[in-house]
C-alpha cells in the first residue's frame, strides 16, 4: 500500500525541523555548563530568544514539506495519468501497427498476384500471337501455291467448264484468304498495333478503285453499282488508303452480298472545317436495296463474330468479324461507323472522318508499263530462299511468265541462302523467314553484319506468309528493303523487285 506523498513529507519536514531546535539547545546548554535535564532545557530556552525562532523550524519545514508532498503527489497522479495515455497509445499504435503488417502482407499478396496476372496474361498474349503467326503461316504457305497456281491455269488455254472449276478454286481460296485476315486484324486491332499513315490519297481514283473490286460480283448478282461524290470535294486527302479500302470494301462487299435485286451505291460528300478548306470532314455512305436488318439487331451486328441472324452463316458466309473489324478502324480514326435499315428494304452504313486536304497524288504507273519503257534492261540475278517445294515451282513458273529478265536461283534454307549468296552475284535476295536450320532474320543479319560492302548491301525483299505487325518490324530492323506477304500478287512482287533493283543500282 502506498504512502500519501503529503503525510510522508510533513512527517519527514517536522522530524528534520525538530533538529535545529535541539541541537541548537544542547548547544547553548554546553555553553552555559547546564546538566542534560528538562530544566535546564527550559532555562537554555529562556536565556536565549534567538532559541525561540529556531523552535518554529519544525512547523515551517513541516508546512514546506507538506506542501511539496501536495505537489509531489499532483506529480506523481499526473505521470500515472500519463503513463496510461502512454500505455492506451502505444496499444492503439501496437495495434494499428498489427493491421498495417496485415494490410502490408496483404498488399504484398495482391502485388504478386497481380505480377504473376499480368504475367500470365503477357504469356497468353505471346502464346496467343504465336499460335496466330503459326496459324496463319502454316496456312498462308499452301494457300499461296493453291492462289498462284490457280491464277496460273486460269491465264492458260481451258475450256470452258474448267474456268468455272478454277473460278470456284479461286473464289474459295479467296474467302478462306480473308477469313484469316479478318481474324489477325482483329488480333491487331485489340493488341494496340494498328498504326495510320498518313499518304496523299486521290480520292476519286480510290472511290473507282473499290468500285472496281466489287462490280464484277455485283453485276454477275444483276445489281447495279457506282458511286457519286459532291462537287465540294477535295481532289485529294491524306489519309491511309490501305484503312480506307479496307472499311469501304468490307461494307460494299456486304451490300453485294446481302443484296439480291435492286443496287448498292456508295455516296460521299464533304463538310469543309474552315475558310482555307485545309481539312475536311468526309462522309461516306453505303447503301443497298436489301434484306435490311431487324431494329433490335442494329448494334449487335458491330460486335465480334455476330451477325443479325444465326441462319446468316449458313446462307450468306462469312465470319462475322467485317463490320466489327470496320467500326474499330473508323474509330482509331477519330470517326464512329453507324447503320440505319428497314427489313425487307435495304440498309445505310455511314460514318464521317476527318482528313487534312492535299493535291491529288497521281496514279503510280504500273510496274510492267516501267519495265517496258525501259526497254527490258533490267535484267538481275535473283536468289530465292524458299524450303516449300510447291512455292520453290511456283516461283520458278511466275518468274518463266514475266520471260528473261530475272534470272532465278534457289536456296532450302538461311544456312544455303548464305553459302550461295557469298559463292555468286545477286542483284536481290527473296528471302522467306521460317526455315528449317537458319531462319531468314538470322540469314539476312549475318548479311548485313558480317559481310564487307558491296554484298552486305544487296537489296533483301522478305517473302513470308507471316503478316503480324511484330513480324514486319523485325524484318525491318534487321535489314531487308520490301516486305510481300503470301499468297503474293505477282504484280505486287514484281513492282517491289523492279523499284529495290532499280533504287540500289542508281545509289551505287
Amino acid at each position: 500500500m502506498k504512502t500519501n506523498p503529503v503525510i510522508k513529507c510533513t512527517c519527514t519536514g517536522v522530524l528534520f525541523g525538530a533538529c535545529f531546535p535541539l541541537v541548537s539547545t544542547l548547544v547553548e546548554m554546553w555553553n552555559q555548563g547546564l546538566p542534560l535535564s528538562f530544566q535546564s532545557v527550559m532555562s537554555a530556552q529562556a536565556s536565549q530568544p534567538l532559541l525561540w525562532i529556531i523552535d518554529s523550524a519544525p512547523l515551517i519545514l513541516g508546512v514546506m514539506a507538506a506542501f511539496i508532498g501536495k505537489k509531489q503527489r499532483e506529480l506523481i497522479v499526473h505521470n500515472e495519468q500519463l503513463d496510461l495515455k502512454v500505455k492506451e497509445k502505444t496499444q492503439f499504435l501496437e495495434e494499428k501497427n498489427h493491421e498495417l503488417k496485415g494490410e502490408i502482407e496483404i498488399r504484398k499478396r495482391t502485388e504478386k498476384a497481380l505480377i504473376k496476372a499480368k504475367e500470365e496474361a503477357e504469356d497468353a498474349k505471346h502464346a496467343e500471337e504465336r499460335f496466330l503467326a503459326n496459324m496463319s503461316h502454316e496456312i498462308r504457305t499452301p494457300l499461296n501455291s493453291i492462289v498462284g497456281f490457280t491464277r496460273l491455269l486460269i491465264e492458260t488455254e481451258v475450256d470452258e467448264q474448267q474456268s468455272e472449276y478454277l473460278k470456284s478454286i479461286k473464289y474459295a481460296s479467296n474467302h478462306l484468304l480473308a477469313i484469316i485476315n479478318d481474324i489477325l486484324e482483329l488480333s491487331k486491332i485489340k493488341a494496340g498495333q494498328i498504326e495510320f499513315e498518313q499518304y496523299p490519297i486521290n480520292l476519286r481514283d480510290l472511290l473507282g478503285s473499290v468500285i472496281n473490286t466489287i462490280a464484277i460480283s455485283a453485276r454477275n448478282k444483276g445489281l447495279e453499282v457506282g458511286y457519286d461524290i459532291d462537287d465540294e470535294a477535295p481532289e485529294g486527302i491524306k489519309g491511309d488508303t490501305v484503312r480506307i479500302s479496307q472499311v469501304l470494301l468490307n461494307l460494299l462487299n456486304n451490300a453485294v452480298k446481302f443484296t439480291s435485286n435492286g443496287s448498292v451505291k456508295l455516296h460521299v460528300s464533304t463538310i469543309y472545317n474552315d475558310d482555307c478548306k485545309c481539312t475536311a470532314r468526309m462522309r461516306f455512305e453505303v447503301v443497298d436495296t436489301g434484306i435490311g436488318i431487324p431494329a433490335d439487331k442494329l448494334e449487335s451486328i458491330f460486335d465480334d463474330f455476330k451477325q443479325a441472324e444465326s441462319s446468316t452463316t449458313r446462307l450468306y458466309g462469312g465470319t462475322g468479324l467485317g463490320l466489327a473489324i470496320s467500326r474499330k478502324l473508323v474509330d482509331l480514326q477519330g470517326g464512329s461507323l453507324e447503320v440505319t435499315s428497314q427489313l425487307g428494304e435495304g440498309s445505310t452504313f455511314y460514318f464521317e472522318v476527318e482528313y487534312p486536304t492535299c493535291e491529288a497524288k497521281p496514279e503510280e504507273e504500273d510496274a510492267f508499263n516501267l519495265h517496258i519503257k525501259d526497254g527490258n534492261e533490267l535484267h538481275a540475278r535473283v536468289l530465292l530462299a524458299e524450303d516449300n517445294d510447291m512455292n520453290r515451282v511456283l516461283a520458278e513458273k511466275v518468274f518463266e511468265v514475266w520471260g528473261s529478265s530475272f534470272e532465278l536461283d534457289f536456296a532450302i534454307n538461311g544456312k544455303e541462302a548464305i553459302e550461295k549468296f557469298m559463292a555468286n552475284d545477286y542483284d536481290l535476295v527473296l528471302m522467306d523467314l521460317q526455315m528449317p536450320i537458319m531462319d531468314g532474320f538470322t540469314a539476312c543479319e549475318f548479311i548485313r553484319t558480317e559481310l564487307d560492302p558491296p554484298k552486305r548491301d544487296t537489296p533483301i525483299i522478305a517473302l513470308t506468309a507471316d503478316v503480324l505487325a511484330s513480324e514486319r518490324k523485325r524484318a525491318f530492323q534487321v535489314g531487308m528493303n520490301e516486305y510481300v506477304t503470301k499468297p503474293f500478287k505477282p504484280q505486287e512482287l514484281y513492282f517491289k523487285m523492279f523499284k529495290t533493283i532499280k533504287e540500289y543500282r542508281d545509289g551505287i
